[in-house]
């Protein structure tokens, strides 16, 4: 089986079409595909409880994860009610991007039900299965840290600290972050969902012919409103 793809520019929009397409012993003479415009998709922001008001300026968008239905994006502007909505956007995969202040983080994204961080939004033949429905919270766990030495145990300044979610998926790379340690190798991620993470260290090479040092990876599960502390050790080569 194949799956046929077809785009199309008319002024400031992009038409996109997919098909799948069996393949047998018998010739094929012609095959027939349509341009649609693609399902528009509502959705609506709302804070954790009545009480909590989401950030005013926030950005929602939609990306690909299929990689014939690369240039489908689609974004939506969010109104003062929090309600949005995307328009035309073409069957496919998509993983779903918001950007909030700092501060707040996305506790929940669901379509129809089913979880946005699991299965992402999947339009087919026009439909997309529901509504969206996101839920932020400026009540997250925390994570903070020292990178270190590991035999002298001094503290490494400037090393790129990243915590992606365990497992990691197209759909969930909304919630990986990455920092770097201050002079005192000290990090810190706040307002973070709670769930399974794998946290690294890395301090580049000066040169590209030096490899960078990384640290060997660690699991961390954070609850919700969870203070944990981290300390990550990288193995450093000794200077004369």
């Amino acid at each position: 089986s194949y799956i046929l793809s077809a785009r199309q520019h008319d002024q400031d929009k992009l038409y996109v079409t997919r098909q799948k397409l069996e393949v047998g012993e018998e010739k094929l003479d012609s095959v027939t595909i349509a341009f649609g415009r693609g399902t528009n998709i509502a959705g609506r922001i709302l804070g954790t409880n009545a009480a909590t008001n989401p950030p005013e300026r926030i950005r929602v968008s939609l990306s690909p994860t299929d990689d014939d239905n690369e240039g489908a994006y689609a974004s939506a502007e969010v109104k003062k009610d929090g309600s949005f909505q995307f328009n035309d956007v073409a069957d496919g995969g998509y993983a779903l991007h918001v950007g909030v202040e700092e501060g707040w983080f996305v506790k929940s994204a669901r379509l129809g039900g089913e979880d946005m961080f699991q299965k992402g939004v999947q339009v087919e033949k026009g439909a997309a299965g529901g509504s969206l429905e996101i839920v932020l919270s400026s009540e997250g766990a925390q994570l903070a840290g020292t990178v270190t030495d590991r035999d002298k145990g001094q503290p490494v300044a400037g090393a790129q600290v990243s915590l992606k979610l365990d497992p990691e998926t197209p759909y969930n790379r909304i919630r990986s972050h990455q920092t770097s340690t201050d002079q005192n190798g000290q990090f810190n991620f706040r307002a973070l969902p709670a769930g399974k993470y794998r946290v690294t260290a890395k301090l580049p090479s000066a040169t590209p012919e030096v490899p960078a040092i990384r640290s060997e990876p660690q699991t961390i599960t954070l609850s919700d409103h969870e203070h944990q502390a981290l300390q990550i050790k990288l193995a450093l080569p000794e200077t004369e």
